[in-house]
C-alpha cells in the first residue's frame, strides 16, 4: 500500500517536471521566433513581435530600424561633442517651448584636420527624424563650421540628423541655441513684430522709447526750452512731445537744432508726426527738406523748420524730432535742440507749458498763451 502510495507520488513529480520543461522550451521558442527584427536590434534594444511586421524599441540613446543610430538629447545652449563613424547617422532631439519670435539655430563644428569633404550633413525636423529625403532645414556643404537657423519656429520636439561621409572617426561639437530676436520682449517697452518676407523681425516700442529693443526712454520736451545733447557721426537723438490742443489756422510749430560752432559739424534736423523720422519719411528735413508745408530758415549756426497749419491740422499730436549724426565730418557733435508752438500774429504769440503732466509711458503738455517780449 505504501509502496503503490510513493509510486503515485513520483510520478505525479516527474509529470510536473516535464510540464515545466516544456513551458520553459516553449518561451524560449517563442522568443525565437518574435526575434526577426534586423540585426536582433543591435543589442541596443528589445524586438516587439507585431505579426510579420517585427519592429525595434531602442534602449535610451538609440535610434533606428536597428538600434544602430545614435541619439542625443540637447539642452538649449549647451555644446556637446559627438564622435561619427563613416557614413553613420547620428541624431540629436531638443523639445522647445519656444516664445513667439525668437530662433532657433543649430551649430555644427568639426575639428578635424582632414581635408573639409568629411563634414556630415546636416539636417533639422519638426517631430520627426529628418535624412537626405524628408527633411525642413539642411545644410550638406562640406564647410568645417555649419548652421541652419529655424526663424519663429513652432513649438515642439525638434530632431537633428548628422549623417557621415567616406571618411574615418571624428569628433564634431554641435549646440543648439535659442536667440531671442526681440530681446526681453522689447525690454517691456514695445512689441515685437512678426518676421517679414525676408525673415527680420523687429520691436515697435511704446510710445516715449526708443533703440533696437525699445531699451532707450525717449526725452521729452518741453515747449521753448532747449536741450543739449551729443550724437555720433551718423547716428542718431530722438526726442518727443505730444501737443494736447487743437491745431487752428495760423498756428505754427518752429523746430530748430544749433550749437555746433562750425556749421559742418552740425546734425542734421528731422520731423515726424506719430512715429519716429527716418532719412525717407519725414515732414520737414534739414538742410534738404523742399515742400510747400514747411518753411526753412538758415543761419551760420542752426537749422530750423517752420511747420504750417496746413500740416499740422487733422495729422495727430505725437511729434517726434530726430537729431542725425552729420555725415559731412567724422567729427561726433553737440547740439541744442528746441520746439515752440505759434500762433501767428505782430508780434506772434508763444504757446508755452510752465508745468507738465507725467505718467509711466509719456509726457503731455498743457498749453497757456503768453506773448513773445
Amino acid at each position: 500500500m505504501v509502496f503503490r502510495i510513493m509510486k503515485r507520488i513520483l510520478l505525479l513529480l516527474f509529470l510536473c517536471f516535464l510540464a515545466a520543461v516544456g513551458e520553459e522550451t516553449s518561451v524560449d521558442r517563442a522568443s525565437v521566433e518574435a526575434d526577426k527584427c534586423p540585426d536582433h536590434c543591435n543589442r541596443h534594444g528589445v524586438c516587439i513581435s507585431n505579426g510579420s511586421n517585427p519592429y525595434c524599441v531602442c534602449d535610451d540613446g538609440w535610434g533606428g530600424v536597428a538600434c544602430a543610430d545614435v541619439r542625443y538629447d540637447l539642452s538649449a545652449d549647451e555644446p556637446i561633442s559627438i564622435t561619427i563613424r563613416d557614413k553613420q547617422t547620428v541624431y540629436c532631439n531638443i523639445t522647445t517651448q519656444v516664445p513667439p519670435f525668437n530662433n532657433l539655430t543649430v551649430y555644427l563644428q568639426s575639428f578635424s584636420k582632414l581635408p573639409a569633404v568629411s563634414t556630415p550633413s546636416l539636417y533639422v525636423g519638426r517631430d520627426y527624424y529628418p535624412d537626405s529625403d524628408n527633411n525642413e532645414y539642411s545644410d550638406i556643404t562640406t564647410a568645417r563650421q555649419k548652421s541652419i537657423t529655424v526663424l519663429d519656429p513652432k513649438a515642439g520636439n525638434w530632431y537633428i540628423a548628422l549623417v557621415g561621409r567616406d571618411s574615418p572617426s571624428l569628433i564634431l561639437t554641435i549646440q543648439v541655441n535659442m536667440d531671442d530676436v526681440c530681446f526681453s520682449n522689447c525690454s517691456a517697452n514695445g512689441k515685437c513684430q512678426p518676421p517679414d518676407d525676408k525673415g527680420y523681425v523687429k520691436c515697435l516700442c511704446n510710445y516715449g522709447y526708443q533703440g533696437e529693443y525699445c531699451e532707450e526712454y525717449m526725452p521729452v520736451m518741453r515747449n521753448a526750452t532747449p536741450y543739449t545733447g551729443h550724437v555720433d557721426h551718423g547716428l542718431w537723438n530722438y526726442w518727443h512731445f505730444n501737443i494736447t490742443v487743437e491745431p487752428t489756422k495760423g498756428m505754427f510749430l518752429l523746430l530748430s537744432v544749433g550749437g555746433a560752432a562750425d556749421k559742418q559739424n552740425l546734425p542734421e534736423l528731422y520731423t515726424q508726426i506719430n512715429g519716429r523720422p527716418t532719412e525717407t519719411q519725414y515732414v520737414c528735413h534739414q538742410p534738404n527738406t523742399s515742400s510747400s508745408t514747411v518753411s526753412l530758415i538758415e543761419n551760420d549756426s542752426s537749422y530750423t523748420c517752420v511747420v504750417n497749419d496746413t500740416t499740422m491740422l487733422g495729422k495727430g499730436n505725437a511729434w517726434y524730432i530726430g537729431v542725425l549724426g552729420t555725415k559731412l565730418s567724422e567729427v561726433s557733435g553737440n547740439y541744442t535742440v528746441m520746439a515752440t508752438l505759434h500762433l501767428s500774429g505782430t508780434p506772434p504769440l508763444l504757446l508755452s507749458s510752465p508745468l507738465l503732466e507725467e505718467n509711466i509711458v509719456a509726457m503731455k503738455w498743457k498749453w497757456k498763451q503768453r506773448r513773445v517780449l
